[in-house]
C-alpha cells in the first residue's frame, strides 16, 4: 500500500511499505547515467576545428610544443589568429556559466610566440608525395591554409601573389598595431619551410588563369575582396574622398602619411574600425558615420569598444546622401534614419526619418561600406560550366570536363568575411 507524503506543499513523493527482498539486482534506481561522446562546444564553434580541449590539457601539463603542434594540425596561422580572430570559441565556453570564458585566443597567441621565441620546428606527419601540382591564386589566409594542408596531404603547391609580399589582407588590410609584420613573417617562413612555394609579384589574369587550369592538376582561387563598394551618391569622386582599403594598404607599405584634421569614415564593419583607429594614430580625429545603430555594426564588439576608448566618435542612424567640396574642406550631407523593425539578419531595419538632412564639415572622407571582388572572373560561376558545381559550407568546387577541379574559397564563398572563416575555407578546399 502506498501513501503520498506532501513535501513543502508542492511536491508529492511516493512512499511504499512493500518489502524489497524481491529485488535481486541491488539498490533501485530511477535514473541511469548515460555517457555521450560529443565535441566540446568551443571546438564546435571554431571555424578551423581546433581541438581546444586537448590544447588546454597539454598547456596545463607544460607541453607547449605539443599544444602548438595540435593547433597546426588544424590551423596553420596560430600567431595570426591569436591576435585578430574574433574567438567565437569563447562565446560557447562552458566556463562562462561559472565566471568568464577561458581566454582561448590568448593561449593561442602565447603558444605561437613561445614557438617563435624558441625557434621551434613542428614535427607533423605528412603523406607521401602524390606527384601532383596545385596552383593557388592569392596568398591570404585562405590560400595559405589551402597550401599548408595540401602540402601535408602530399601535393606540390605553388602560390601566385600579385603584391610584392605575401599575406594578402593579413599584410595589406590589417593595421600593424593589430597584427605586427614580424608575426606574419614568422608564420610565412614556417609555411615555406614546409615546402610551399610563394611567387610574389605575379598577378594572374583571366588568360593566365585559363593556362593554369591546363598545366596544373587543380587550381584554388582565394583572391579575396579588394575593391570597396561605391557609395553611389553625388560628389563621391571629389578630391579628398578615398576608399578605406586603399588607405590601409598605403599605410602598411612604406608610405609615411599624416591625416590631420577631421576625417569621416563611412561604414560599420571591421575595415571602418581599422581606418578610424589608424587615423587616430596618425594625429587626426576620426568620426565613424553609420546608417544603423551601434548594436547592428558587423564589426567585432571588442574592436568597436577599443575605438571609442581611443577617441573615435561614432554617429549612428545617419546615411550619406551627398558630398560637396568647398575649398580644402568637404561637406557631407547625411539623412537621419529611424528603425522600423528588423531585417532578415536580425539587425535594425532602417528607413529615412521624417527630419531634414544634417551636414558635417570634414577634411577628408573614407568609404568602408563593404568590398567586392577586384575582377569579375574571380567570382565563382553559378551555372553553365561543364561538370557542374558543388556548393560546400566554405567553398565551391567546380569540376571541368577533363576532371580537373577548380575550387573557389575565402571571401569569394564565405558569408562571414574574417580570417578564421578564410582559414576554414582553405582547409576545406584542400580536403
Amino acid at each position: 500500500m502506498e501513501t503520498l507524503v506532501p513535501l513543502h506543499n508542492i511536491l508529492y513523493m511516493p512512499r511504499t511499505s512493500t518489502t524489497t527482498e524481491g529485488n535481486k539486482t541491488g539498490s533501485w534506481r530511477f535514473l541511469r547515467p548515460r555517457y555521450e561522446e560529443k565535441t566540446s562546444p568551443c571546438s564546435a564553434a571554431c571555424p578551423a576545428g581546433e581541438d581546444i580541449a586537448r590544447i588546454e590539457m597539454l598547456i596545463t601539463q607544460g607541453a607547449f610544443k605539443e599544444a602548438w603542434e595540435t593547433i597546426l594540425m588544424e590551423n596553420p596561422l596560430p600567431g595570426v589568429c591569436g591576435r585578430v580572430c574574433y574567438h567565437p570559441c569563447e562565446g560557447r565556453c562552458n566556463r562562462r556559466e561559472f565566471d568568464a570564458a577561458v581566454a582561448i585566443h590568448t593561449m593561442e597567441r602565447f603558444l605561437a610566440d613561445a614557438a617563435a621565441r624558441n625557434d621551434t620546428k613542428p614535427a607533423l606527419p605528412r603523406q607521401p608525395s602524390t606527384g601532383r601540382r596545385i596552383a593557388i591564386i592569392g596568398s591570404g589566409p585562405a590560400g595559405l591554409s589551402a597550401a599548408w594542408f595540401l602540402n601535408i596531404l602530399g601535393y606540390e603547391t605553388e602560390i601566385f601573389e600579385a603584391m610584392p609580399a605575401a599575406g594578402g589582407m593579413l599584410r595589406w588590410g590589417i593595421p600593424a598595431y593589430r597584427l605586427p609584420e614580424t608575426v606574419l613573417n614568422q608564420e610565412l617562413t614556417r609555411i615555406e619551410a614546409q615546402g610551399v612555394r610563394i611567387r610574389t609579384g605575379e598577378a594572374v589574369s583571366d588568360t593566365r588563369f585559363a593556362e593554369l587550369r591546363k598545366t596544373y592538376d587543380a587550381v584554388f582561387l582565394g583572391c579575396g575582396y579588394w575593391r570597396d563598394r561605391p557609395l553611389s551618391i553625388p560628389g563621391e569622386a571629389s578630391p579628398g574622398v578615398e576608399d578605406g582599403l586603399s588607405f590601409l594598404r598605403e599605410i602598411r607599405g612604406d608610405v609615411k602619411r599624416d591625416v590631420p584634421g577631421v576625417s569621416a569614415v563611412i561604414g560599420g564593419g571591421n575595415t571602418a574600425i581599422d581606418v578610424a583607429r589608424s587615423i587616430i594614430r596618425r594625429g587626426g580625429k576620426a568620426v565613424i558615420v553609420y546608417r544603423r545603430r551601434r548594436e547592428d555594426m558587423p564589426a567585432f564588439v571588442e574592436e568597436v569598444q577599443s575605438a571609442l576608448e581611443e577617441g573615435v566618435e561614432l554617429r549612428e542612424l545617419l546615411a550619406p546622401v551627398r558630398i560637396d567640396a568647398t575649398g580644402e574642406d568637404l561637406i557631407l550631407t547625411l539623412q537621419p534614419m529611424t528603425i522600423a523593425g528588423q531585417d532578415r539578419d536580425g539587425r535594425g531595419k532602417i528607413i529615412p526619418a521624417d527630419t531634414t538632412p544634417v551636414t558635417m564639415t570634414v577634411q577628408r572622407i573614407f568609404t568602408a561600406t563593404g568590398a567586392e571582388a577586384a575582377a569579375p572572373w574571380h567570382e565563382p560561376p553559378t551555372a553553365g560550366e561543364p561538370g557542374g558545381t558543388n556548393h560546400l559550407s566554405h567553398c565551391i568546387l567546380l569540376q571541368d570536363d577533363r576532371g580537373k577541379p577548380v575550387v573557389y574559397g575565402g571571401d569569394l564563398t564565405t558569408n562571414d568575411k574574417n580570417v578564421t572563416q578564410a582559414i576554414a575555407s582553405g582547409k576545406q578546399a584542400a580536403l
